[in-house]
This record gives C-alpha cells, sequence and structure tokens, in this order.
C-alpha cells in the first residue's frame, strides 16, 4: 500500500512528499471512506515510524484528516467573534492544561484565528519565525501543508505584543513546548469551551482546533477581499485558477486584509490590567 501510493504521488524522495499531493490522489479515488481512512493511516503511521526512527525530521501528512462516512461524518463550525472573544477570556484565567498554561493557550488561539495557521505549523514556530520589524512571520516549508515556504502578516497591535512575549528567548526555542505527534488539540480546545460554556457541538457542525482556521477564513469572508485574495491568504491551491499566473498579492495588500479582521485581547495586557 505504502508503495503504491509513493509511485502514485511521486513521492520518490522525502521532500516530494505533501499532504494535499496525497489527498489529491485518495479523493480522485473511487472508494469508500473507510478504504480512504485505510490509506491514510497506513500513509500517516509509515511517516510517523520514519520520524521516530530519525529518518526525518517532520511528518509532512500530520495534517491530513480521515473522513467520515454518509450521517456519521460531522460538520466543523467557526466560532463567532463573540464566542472566540469568550473562550480567550476564559481560558486567560483557566488552569495549565496539555502543557501550556491559559496565557499560551490563548496566545496559540490568537495566532490560529489571526493567522490561519493550522496545527503542526503553529506548534513548530520558533522566536525565528518572526520578524517583527518588518511584522511577518514565516512558516517553512517542511512543516507547511502544500510544502510551500510562506511569509505572513500579523496585525500592527500585535508586534510590540510578541517583541514582548518573546524577549529573553532564544532564536530557535519554540513558541510552544508541544509535540505534534502527541499532542491533542481538539481535547485542548473542548476542554477550554467547556469552561466557557461554549457548545462544542450545534446543527451547525462541531468545534475542534481547526475551527479556528474555519473562523479565519470566515472573518475574511466579512473584510471584502476578492475569491482569489481569499484563497492566497488561506494558502488553498491555485493550480486551477487560470489567473493565478497573472495575478499577485502584495504583502502590503495582506497587510491591510489582515487589519480588518475582528480585534481581540492579547492576554498577557490583560494580565498586567489585572495585577
Amino acid at each position: 500500500m505504502i508503495n503504491r501510493i509513493a509511485d502514485a504521488c511521486r513521492f520518490y524522495e522525502w521532500s516530494d512528499i505533501t499532504a494535499n499531493a496525497l489527498e489529491q490522489y485518495l479523493s480522485g479515488m473511487d472508494r469508500k471512506s473507510r478504504t480512504y481512512n485505510n490509506y491514510i493511516v497506513a500513509f500517516k503511521g509509515f511517516c510517523k515510524w520514519a520520524v521516530k526512527n530519525k529518518y526525518a525530521h517532520t511528518n509532512p501528512v500530520d495534517e491530513c484528516d480521515l473522513i467520515g462516512s454518509g450521517e456519521d461524518e460531522q460538520e466543523r463550525r467557526a466560532l463567532s467573534p463573540e464566542e472566540l472573544r469568550l473562550l480567550l477570556e476564559t481560558t486567560r484565567q483557566a488552569p495549565t492544561r496539555f502543557g501550556l498554561t491559559g496565557t499560551e493557550r490563548c496566545i496559540l488561539y490568537v495566532l490560529a484565528v489571526e493567522l490561519g495557521l493550522r496545527k503542526r505549523e503553529l506548534i513548530n514556530l520558533r522566536v525565528s519565525s518572526f520578524n517583527l520589524d518588518k511584522g511577518t512571520v514565516t512558516v517553512e516549508r517542511e512543516v507547511a501543508k502544500n510544502r510551500h515556504r510562506a511569509t505572513l502578516p500579523v496585525k500592527q497591535q500585535r508586534v510590540s505584543q510578541l517583541r514582548e512575549f518573546l524577549s529573553n528567548k532564544l532564536p530557535n526555542v519554540k513558541l510552544f513546548p508541544l509535540n505534534a505527534d502527541s499532542f491533542r488539540a481538539a481535547d485542548m480546545i473542548q476542554a477550554d469551551l467547556k469552561d466557557a460554556n461554549i457548545p462544542i457541538e450545534t446543527d451547525q457542525g462541531v468545534c475542534v482546533f481547526h475551527c479556528l482556521r474555519n473562523s479565519y477564513s470566515t472573518n475574511l469572508a466579512q473584510t471584502g477581499c476578492s475569491w482569489f485574495e481569499h484563497k492566497v491568504m488561506m494558502r488553498h491551491s491555485l493550480k486551477a485558477d487560470v489567473t493565478a499566473g497573472y495575478t499577485e498579492v502584495s504583502l502590503e495588500r495582506k497587510k491591510a486584509i489582515v487589519e480588518q479582521l475582528p480585534d481581540f485581547e492579547w492576554p498577557i495586557q490583560a494580565l498586567k490590567a489585572v495585577g
């Protein structure tokens, strides 16, 4: 099965492996969800084994999700800005869980909903990922789902806040002391949602960690950005877009879009205000 996937996707070297390529290959197969999931589990297991035995540094398909079957499949729902503010306020005062303090979890959630980063991209951020003089953060290709290095703008108000948060930390230090393979992101956010009395599941779907990216996408749509700009900001594939080779979204334009996203309180400032 592993060899079949590698041949079909042309994964000749480790650097060729991408989550997008695997999902695209599997989506073109006329198979039931159980078979799809078997392929995902097998290949993710192979990559996890390679990382564990130090044949590779990262698992490039860690973000590939299993699918449900028929009525059992659950949609993910976006959290509204009001729900997000309540989640952040409650989490800020919550105890340490899943290896992160309440403040650290707040910062993780804020970065997720303002940058649209996926779980593995977030927990692999290092101090050196940020260029605060330019107001940007860089996601390295090794951890990006599409295996493309991406430089993203942070909101202007975050620059000084991040500068303070990152002070006295060495450049190679990770922002969050987490392991991608063992981090239970869904359990973590659902525990915080429960504390905030925010429903985990509604008729719109269930809330897991990836819902923060859903919220980012929903908030982007409210800024008035174009469909093409939305795809670029989400870092979705542009292969099927015939205008992609002739259109560019500048960093300055991306910054302008980001500034229109909803404002959320930074937990460290909130703690100082209380003290």
